[in-house]
């Protein structure tokens, strides 16, 4: 199994190249920057966004009073009931030559809901999380990666 994860190395290492050196930092520098990440998704999905560009909302709950605790509202659709499957939504860092921060699901039963979110399994409409190898994040998930990050770096250097 593949785990379901997307690198941001791309995404952020233009303009980081700009201000730093990545290889310049320490692996709890660059785990730091990546938990940041990680955060700005976790925000975006309780909003009903889907991180994924365009960035559009999720489609609604179609009966959000069939979910347990009737704790479900038909909009923002927010994929935060338990928070058991966003709560493994993880960074990881890896060092050396090319410094990666990949982001994504690493566990087999998350990997699996997060295909089933992609691809709408058991009749629940298509909610993907991780942008595959043609797609991005959304426009502003991006910028605000950027934003965080760069105030990250400005506190280390």
């Amino acid at each position: 199994m593949v785990s379901r994860s997307k690198d941001i190395q791309s995404v952020i290492e233009k303009e980081l190249k700009k201000k730093v050196n990545l290889k310049k930092l320490k692996k709890s520098q660059l785990q730091t920057i990546a938990d940041a990440a990680v955060d700005e998704i976790k925000k975006r999905v309780a909003k009903g966004q889907s991180p994924i560009d365009p960035g559009k909302r999720y489609p609604a709950y179609k009966n959000p009073k069939s979910y347990p605790g009737k704790r479900k509202r038909h909009r923002p659709v927010n994929l935060n009931l338990t928070g058991a499957f966003l709560s493994k939504l993880k960074a990881r860092v890896s060092t050396g030559f090319r410094p990666k921060i990949t982001i994504g699901f690493f566990d087999r039963k998350s990997i699996l809901k997060e295909h089933g979110h992609r691809h709408g399994a058991n009749g629940q409409p298509m909610r993907p999380m991780i942008p595959e190898r043609n797609e991005e994040f959304a426009r502003q998930l991006r910028r605000n990666f950027l934003n965080s990050i760069t105030k990250l770096l400005n506190k280390i250097f």
